[in-house]
């Protein structure tokens, strides 16, 4: 059974130097806008996906 790490469906997030890691679906970004700054985000296959507008700064991310 698989898991996604994280689900955003709000508007106007703030996500701060978070670790988010999983392998497969990590980064569920489903609708809204959402701002990552110095966050650590790993997975593997498919790991940013959805239909949310978002914006990434200063970003590690390891496939």
């Amino acid at each position: 059974m698989q898991a996604m790490a994280l689900r955003l469906a709000g508007d106007k997030t703030l996500i701060y130097q978070s670790r988010i890691l999983g392998s497969q679906d990590t980064l569920f970004d489903q609708i809204g806008k959402h701002y990552f700054y110095q966050c650590y985000i790993q997975g593997s296959i498919d790991f940013i996906f959805g239909n949310a507008r978002s914006l990434y700064q200063v970003i590690i991310l390891i496939v």
